[in-house]
């Protein structure tokens, strides 16, 4: 299950919290921290990146609720060296996954590496190449 950051911390316990009872499970396998910036309140996903709809993550309250969900693993998507190393020095349970678009024209080597240093697993979005790159519409 993805969560969006729109609200923050107090949105985010409510979603983590009811989200196994409502699919009518005891707990999640995975959560998954969609974008490592938040949103600002009334903003809705998709949203169009204005900078002005983006606010700072707060990385240390988010993931101290996701610590605190019914979940086995957390893990996080679009997250850069950079904003890893930000998490990892506040969290006490790392993140499991990070999910970023790699592919043959975006190989992320050193996003890569570093993850695998951390014990961190990367899941490939557009593993093919967005479209455009390969010559579709």
């Amino acid at each position: 299950m993805q969560i969006y950051n729109v609200i923050g911390k107090n949105q985010t316990k409510r979603t983590s919290h009811h989200a196994p009872m409502n699919l009518g499970l005891e707990y999640l396998d995975l959560y998954l921290i969609h974008f490592p910036v938040s949103l600002k309140p009334g903003s809705e996903y998709p949203f169009n990146q204005e900078e002005e709809d983006l606010l700072p993550m707060d990385f240390r309250s988010i993931w101290e609720t996701m610590e605190e969900c019914l979940t086995k693993f957390i893990g996080v998507s679009n997250f850069s060296c950079k904003k890893l190393e930000i998490l990892l020095s506040t969290a006490e349970i790392p993140p499991v996954v990070n999910q970023v678009e790699m592919n043959p024209v975006w190989q992320q080597k050193k996003l890569m590496e570093f993850c695998e240093s951390k014990g961190i697993v990367i899941t490939a979005t557009f593993h093919w190449g967005e479209l455009e790159h390969l010559g579709g519409q």
